[in-house]
Formats: structure tokens, C-alpha cells, sequence
């Protein structure tokens, strides 16, 4: 059971527990549906350190071993298939996120094209990008929203429609 917080400062006086059977069920701080990890916050902290931090590692790994032998173009293939599809998928909740959220989407971003490209970790964000050809990832996730839009349109889907009608306005 996870138990969605209303305000990050609010504190039940009491804790909510839901008794199955025989059985306590206790909240938790973050929970696994889908393949992603939803946190009591919805800051996407949990979901993003889990499940990119060891794939960074492996992208560092290969380019390392490699040597030159390994080209950037494919080892920045392997960012955009190994993590960027990490980090926004459920890209159409991701919109929820705060600004802080969006920061740490974007570092890890930054991190894991600077292990694609071989590039020490002080190299400018900017420069990383210009290199790599690769948006930021909150351009990049507003783009992921409005291709489901067109995707919605096309199959006259009007429940899809409305529901990402409502997240892009509150981009």
C-alpha cells in the first residue's frame, strides 16, 4: 500500500493501516506498478535511482573497456535505449513532477550523456548537448505528451484526449 501524501508537510496523527484478512498491510514509502517506482511524494527519486544509477555504470563500463574501439554514436544509442527510456517512461505522470524533480531528471540526464560520450563529469551541460544532439529532458518529455496527443486524435481516443489535454495544460 502506498499512501500519496497531500502536502509534503502535512502529518497524519494517526497511521493508516488496512487489515486483509488475518493480515496488517502497512503504507510504504514508495511501491512498483508497471515497472515504475511511485514514491509517497511523486518526486520520481526512487524510480530514477533504482533503475538508472547501475545502467550509467554499465555505459561507463563499455566505453571504458572498449577503449576507442566502441563508437560515441553507438554508446550514445545505448544512453537512449538504456536510460532515457528509464527516465521517461510514464512520461505522462512524469508532468506532475516539480521543478526539483525536473532537476534531477535532468542531472541524471546529464550524467548518464557524459558516460555515453566518455566526457569527465565537470564538462558544461551545455556543451553535452550540443555534442550529443540530445534535448533536455523536459522539452523532451512535453514532445513524448503531445506525439500521445496526436496519437489520440488519430485513433479518435477522446478519453486519452481530455487526460493529456489536462497534463499539457499544466506544463
Amino acid at each position: 500500500m502506498l499512501h500519496f501524501a497531500p502536502h509534503s508537510k502535512k502529518k497524519y496523527k494517526k497511521e493508516m493501516n488496512i487489515t486483509v484478512g488475518n493480515t496488517v498491510v502497512k503504507p510504504q514509502q514508495s511501491a512498483r506498478y508497471l515497472s515504475v517506482i511511485f514514491d509517497r511524494k511523486l518526486q520520481w527519486q526512487a524510480h530514477v535511482e533504482e533503475t538508472v544509477r547501475y545502467r550509467i555504470t554499465l555505459i561507463r563500463f563499455l566505453a571504458r573497456a572498449t577503449g576507442e574501439a566502441l563508437n560515441t554514436q553507438i554508446t550514445l544509442n545505448l544512453f537512449k535505449t538504456l536510460i532515457r527510456t528509464v527516465i521517461t517512461y510514464g512520461s505522462s505522470a512524469i508532468p506532475t513532477a516539480d521543478d526539483k524533480t525536473w532537476q534531477r531528471l535532468q542531472i541524471v540526464q546529464n550524467k548518464g550523456i557524459r558516460a555515453a560520450l566518455g566526457v569527465p563529469i565537470y564538462t558544461s551541460v551545455e556543451y553535452v548537448h550540443r555534442v550529443s544532439k540530445i534535448q533536455k529532458i523536459k522539452p523532451y518529455s512535453i514532445e513524448l505528451t503531445r506525439r500521445s496527443l496526436d496519437r489520440a486524435l488519430y485513433y479518435e481516443d477522446m478519453i486519452t484526449q481530455e487526460n493529456i489535454n489536462d497534463i499539457i495544460a499544466n506544463f
